[in-house]
């Protein structure tokens, strides 16, 4: 049943409803080029070219371009797509969570991430199906935590902050939301932690999980 304090959700991607790892991408292309696994891993995910990846702002083939030439990568564009998204699997306890909400709340699903790895997930795992909203860093011009796409996310939403509840791993972009106004944000580190989390401001979906598990 609602709770009429709240109109939507906001949900974070990695970590929260996909698991990922960018050593099995790292891997393979070390394999392949015979850098450390390590170095490509801090190139994979911290690095200025894969932010720039991540805003839409460098598209796939020139990110291709530049892996090649940092690392001495000899693979064609297909070759790379494959490696580059191989790297996920779905949170099953978490589809049954969405699919729950789903009955009585606006979702949003709100994720730093590049085009390639969003359309192999939403090509290949249905819980992206249920979201009513969209919110990706690579068109939105911007990454958590800029308020930019907090924003976004709040309009995706269709009501106020304060009817928002929102759920990310990160606690730096969790005060992100605060910051934008959502404050029922909760750091996420799995479905029991947070189902409790929702419990104690109302939010009741012990009875819808537990028929869907039947």
């Amino acid at each position: 049943m609602k709770n009429t304090n709240y109109d939507a959700f906001i949900f974070d991607l990695g970590r929260v409803l996909v698991d990922f790892d960018h050593n099995i991408s790292a891997a393979k292309i070390a394999k392949l080029t015979g850098k450390p696994q390590e170095w490509l891993y801090q190139l994979f995910f911290e690095s200025e070219l894969t932010k720039l990846f991540d805003e839409g702002k460098v598209s796939p083939r020139e990110f291709y371009a530049e892996l090649k030439k940092l690392t001495g990568l000899d693979i064609s564009f297909d070759e790379f797509v494959l490696i580059w998204v191989d790297i996920f699997s779905q949170k099953d306890d978490m589809f049954e969570l969405v699919k729950c909400l789903k009955n009585d709340y606006r979702l949003v699903l709100m994720s730093n991430v590049n085009t390639l790895q969003f359309e192999y997930i939403r090509k290949n795992f249905p819980i992206i199906a249920e979201f009513d909203g969209l919110v990706l860093s690579y068109e939105a011009g911007a990454m958590k935590p800029d308020p930019k796409i907090y924003q976004a996310a709040i309009s995706a939403a269709k009501t106020t902050p304060e009817k928002i509840i929102y759920t990310d791993d990160r606690p730096e972009l969790i005060e992100g939301g605060k910051k934008a106004g959502i404050r029922k944000s909760f750091v996420f580190s799995n479905l029991e932690s947070f189902v409790s989390d929702l419990n104690v401001i109302g939010v009741e979906i012990n009875e819808c999980m537990e028929a869907i598990k039947s």
